[in-house]
């Protein structure tokens, strides 16, 4: 899906990731912020930049980026989803389960009602395409999509 993820990509957006965004095989006209392993400084970073009514897309392993609650409750949600839109779309759950728990976890959907972070499980990519549309309707917020292994 970050085939059809990149699409969505414009000049005016912010795509932070964890090591995980090759600008070859995904292009994208966006600025791009490599984070490299430091998932709680992509998400301060994810805040502060949506702080300034920005919208920012993160793209990581779901494990090792949703598993920073403080970091997902202050900076994202209370302080830059309520200026800028934060999307974050991962890697994990379907399609990652040989590279361990951390990339295959079953908690993510948990964690979003408890931040009453709206969540999104596309299974094709018709499904992505209209919560991405869902989402570029609304003003502000963060949203959580989760994604699998590329369907394309």
């Amino acid at each position: 899906m970050r085939k059809t993820l990149s699409t969505y990509l414009t000049k005016d957006h912010y795509l932070i990731h964890a090591d995980m965004w090759n600008t070859k095989t995904f292009p994208s006209r966006c600025n791009i912020i490599n984070a490299g392993l430091g998932e709680s400084n992509l998400l301060n970073i994810a805040g502060g930049l949506a702080s300034q009514n920005n919208i920012v897309f993160v793209y990581g392993v779901a494990g090792f980026v949703i598993h920073r609650y403080e970091q997902l409750k202050f900076s994202c949600k209370h302080f830059g989803g309520n200026s800028g839109k934060i999307i974050i779309c991962n890697a994990g759950k379907i399609g990652y389960e040989k590279l361990g728990i951390g990339h295959s976890l079953d908690d993510d959907e948990g964690i979003m009602k408890l931040l009453d972070i709206p969540f999104f499980a596309p299974e094709t990519i018709k499904d992505f395409k209209f919560y991405m549309d869902y989402i570029e309707k609304q003003k502000n917020g963060v949203f959580y999509i989760q994604l699998g292994k590329d369907f394309t």
